[in-house]
């Protein structure tokens, strides 16, 4: 395999995810890279000239608007977590090849991606893949997602703990069980204690 590689002036890596190599070919030229997946942009040719249009056209147009409008955020939820999964695969492969600025970029994105509000199955759907391609002596993205796991059963009023896959991946991983119920308690303690505070004030 070296000597094809030499011959064809190639390297092979048929583990990896190519479009994370991509994004991190694209790191090392340009020391940054996009994490959004890369999709045609709308047309929207068979909307007519805006000044052309008359006013019931424009009525039936804004209509049609607000009636994407749920659609558009589904969509934008959707490219969300698709650039929380790519800033994952960027960082796990960073650690593979001892990149550590290309990880410290990864997990910077993906920590501004995370800042948005979460559905329950994303949420699970994110967090077993952080655990399944990062060590677990590497707590960078880890700590972040059994936060945003603590914080989430608030936020859900404990509607989170009735998840069937957040029970499932919890049965598989013990550890991560265990650090989701530590984090929890003590962020429940701090907030005990800062209300404790307002009340002497």
């Amino acid at each position: 395999m070296r000597l094809q590689e030499a011959q064809e002036a190639r390297i092979y890596l048929p583990d990896d995810d190519p479009a994370a190599l991509q994004r991190i070919l694209s790191y090392l030229y340009t020391t940054g890279y996009d994490d959004e997946d890369q999709v045609d942009d709308l047309k929207e040719n068979s909307l007519s000239d805006p000044m052309t249009l008359d006013s019931e056209a424009g009525n039936a147009q804004a209509e049609e608007s607000s009636a994407r409008q749920p659609l558009e955020r589904i969509e934008r939820a959707k490219s969300n977590i698709s650039a929380l999964t790519n800033n994952v695969l960027v960082y796990a492969l960073a650690e593979k090849y001892d990149i550590q600025p290309l990880k410290d970029l990864a997990k910077e994105k993906f920590e501004l991606r995370s800042a948005t509000p979460w559905e329950d199955d994303d949420l699970v759907a994110v967090t077993e893949l952080v655990h399944n391609v990062t060590p677990a002596t590497d707590r960078g993205l880890r700590d972040l997602t059994v936060r945003h796991c603590s914080e989430h059963i608030d936020r859900s009023d404990g509607r989170f703990l009735q998840s069937s896959k957040l029970e499932e991946l919890c049965t598989k991983d013990g550890a991560l069980a265990f650090n989701v119920l530590k984090r929890h308690h003590a962020r429940k303690a701090k907030l005990e204690i800062q209300m404790h505070d307002l009340e002497w004030q």
